[in-house]
């Protein structure tokens, strides 16, 4: 587009005949015909009278007012035209190679030559458009023209940022993968649509991506409630982390988090988005799936002091999840007992008392639950749910200073339960990749504040190996809670976790076999020269 951005130069400063146009840029007027047809296809120019000039419309007024701030060739020329309108929204240079089908070095040097113009910002590793009105409004008015060669004549647009959700009539071939309300059959959820639900650009679909797309596509009450019922009966399939990172910088992500509430019969944030609750249960029985308010706080100590009495000997556990802030009045109710004890003494009576009361071990497990590591999980007819944790979450031993900061909860017979403070509460949840951890933790802010150098310093004690894997998951977890809940997390905190899980993302690699520094660059959203530096580290530590 090298001619074509000096033409929009020259016209710019006025119309011009293609005779002075073709002088100008040193071509033949036919080659000026060829430029000119090219931009007027486009949008970009029209004819008036003998000469031509910027369009008198939405979009040529857009570049008026974006090239008094920026030079043409800067925003339209080489690879920029098709970059900017997929950086309306934050985005990964991995997924901006994949959008445009441009190799990550090209797209890499045109970013940077962006950044050094102020028209793009870098935030860890995503890009995203600065703060320039001009800029942007030019932006969504290239992305609204470019959409149009990739949605079909009879396709409605239900969604569009790093990619594309559409739908077509039902039986109707477009661009892209089925996915959302299309693929629920497959995954055992009949959903009656004259529609078929396509995502572009082409991408392998799992049933996170099939949950987060549907929630987009969701118009209705209805549909966003036929969503929650997908995820109960995919309940141990579904792997809600993988969700949250596909639903990230969407509005997907808020609405998933209400629904992992919402399917529990707890409180969400929006409940007008969903069908009541009576409606959904009902909803539910017809695809043959129980669900069950959540319980009163009372209930839930009537539960517990249920299964307490068959207790042989005295036990301490401590409360480390959702009855712990019932407990404090953080949380109205919660759906299971997180349980930890010190020993396997004490976990064998638990476990005794449990499964003389009806309890059995769970045989299936979610992607959330195996992650978090209980001892077991033990599941009831009629009775909350136990995950049973002895010495360790997610892995992760438990420190004498949580122990130590533990309070006095109640006594229920022979079973002593102490709560673990709610610093440590967010802690060990922020750990987790389990469905309703993070809505908790931003629960436990709100209302009770957390000490983030505490924090840190449990952080620190986890064993280094364990760390270098673990950080992924803080991070993730601390994005909800910024992005979604509007919370500050400390920049010094953000960037220590941040450089832990880059330099294990590319240790990870190195030791994989990947030995390019820009491969590993993109899979970790770093710069190519830290980790150039990084792995001549790794080689050096490697020969000694």
């Amino acid at each position: 587009m090298g001619t074509a951005v000096r033409c929009l130069e020259l016209l710019l400063r006025s119309p011009m005949s293609v005779k002075d146009l073709a002088f100008k840029l040193g071509v033949s007027r036919r080659q000026a015909y060829r430029v000119l047809k090219f931009l007027s296809e486009n949008g970009y120019v029209e004819r008036m009278g003998d000469a031509f000039t910027i369009s008198n419309t939405s979009l040529g007024k857009a570049i008026l007012d974006a090239a008094s701030r920026y030079s043409v060739p800067t925003i339209l020329g080489g690879l920029a035209e098709q970059i900017l309108p997929h950086l309306l929204n934050p985005t990964r240079l991995t997924d901006l190679a994949q959008l445009t089908g441009f190799s990550e070095s090209a797209l890499r040097k045109t970013l940077t030559t962006l950044m050094e113009r102020g028209a793009v910002k870098r935030e860890g590793w995503y890009y995203r458009l600065a703060d320039d009105e001009t800029l942007q409004r030019l932006a969504q008015l290239l992305k609204e023209k470019n959409l149009l060669k990739k949605v079909e004549p009879r396709a409605s647009i239900l969604y569009t940022n790093s990619f594309i959700i559409k739908a077509v009539p039902k039986g109707e071939k477009a661009l892209g993968e089925l996915t959302a309300f299309s693929r629920f059959p497959q995954y055992g959820v009949q959903f009656l649509t004259d529609r078929d639900y396509y995502v572009y650009p082409p991408t392998k679909i799992g049933p996170e991506k099939v949950l987060v797309h549907a929630l987009l596509s969701s118009k209705s009450s209805y549909e966003r409630s036929m969503c929650a019922l997908f995820f109960r009966v995919n309940r141990t399939r579904i792997d809600i982390f993988e969700a949250r990172k596909t639903a990230k910088h969407t509005p997907a992500l808020s609405l998933l988090l209400d629904l992992e509430n919402y399917v529990a019969g707890l409180p969400v944030s929006k409940p007008e988005l969903f069908l009541p609750w009576d409606e959904f249960s009902d909803l539910c029985g017809v695809y043959g799936v129980k669900v069950e308010p959540a319980p009163s706080a009372v209930e839930i100590i009537s539960n517990i002091e249920g299964w307490a009495r068959k207790l042989k000997e005295s036990v301490t556990a401590y409360l480390l999840g959702g009855v712990n802030m019932v407990l404090r009045q953080i949380k109205s109710s919660t759906k299971d007992i997180d349980l930890l004890v010190e020993n396997s003494r004490e976990y064998e009576l638990i476990a005794e008392a449990l499964q003389a009361s009806g309890y059995e071990k769970a045989v299936e497990w979610s992607p959330g639950d195996r992650d978090a590591e209980p001892s077991n999980i033990f599941i009831h007819p009629t009775m909350l749910r136990v995950d049973l944790f002895t010495s360790k979450v997610s892995g992760i031993p438990v420190s004498d200073g949580v122990k130590a900061r533990a309070s006095s909860g109640i006594v229920l017979g022979k079973l002593r339960l102490m709560l673990f403070s709610l610093d440590d509460v967010a802690y060990m949840k922020l750990l987790t990749t389990r469905e309703r951890d993070v809505s908790d933790v931003a629960e436990i802010i709100r209302r009770h504040g957390i000490n983030w150098e505490t924090f840190r310093e449990e952080v620190e004690k986890i064993p280094p190996d364990i760390l270098k894997r673990k950080a992924f998951v803080i991070l993730e977890n601390l994005d909800v809670l910024r992005m979604s809940y509007g919370l500050r997390i400390p920049r010094k905190l953000y960037s220590w976790l941040r450089r832990i899980a880059i330099d294990a993302g590319i240790e990870e690699l190195w030791k994989r076999g990947v030995d390019n520094a820009s491969i590993i660059a993109r899979d970790v959203g770093a710069h190519p020269s830290y980790v150039r530096r990084k792995l001549a580290a790794l080689r050096r530590r490697q020969q000694v």
